[in-house]
């Protein structure tokens, strides 16, 4: 459970981190850099949270996974964009961030950590 607290953490500081280079102007390199980390780190607690949903027989998974498969799927779309210098998929990755994954994290990931603390 700590170690899924803990991604969720590194997701948002690294979602702080495309933030400020958006609006500090920091440049295409620093903001595809900054972008690219983000989705990484977001694929890897993806998986790791399959992984202890699986370990712990947590009867959403399917539901959860199909969730994951959805993001990753705009994702894809978005960085394909980006990837070819363009700002405005900067901006549409930024709000994709605040708003699915953000939404993701607080929201949807509760019922798990839920299901998680009460077996503890």
């Amino acid at each position: 459970m700590d170690v899924l607290d803990r991604q969720h953490l590194e997701i948002k500081r690294r979602h702080k981190n495309l933030r400020t280079a958006i609006v500090e102007g920091l440049g295409m390199d620093q903001i595809v850099a900054c972008a690219k980390d983000l989705i990484d780190v977001t694929i890897g607690h993806f998986k790791s949270e399959e992984g202890a949903m699986e370990e712990n027989k947590f009867q959403g998974l399917s539901a959860h996974k199909l969730l994951h498969a959805e993001m990753l799927e705009s994702v894809k779309k978005i960085w394909s964009d980006l990837e070819r210098r363009k700002i405005s998929n900067a901006m549409e990755l930024m709000k994709f961030f605040d708003e699915r994954l953000v939404f993701h994290l607080e929201q949807e990931d509760i019922m798990f950590e839920r299901e998680l603390r009460t077996r503890m």
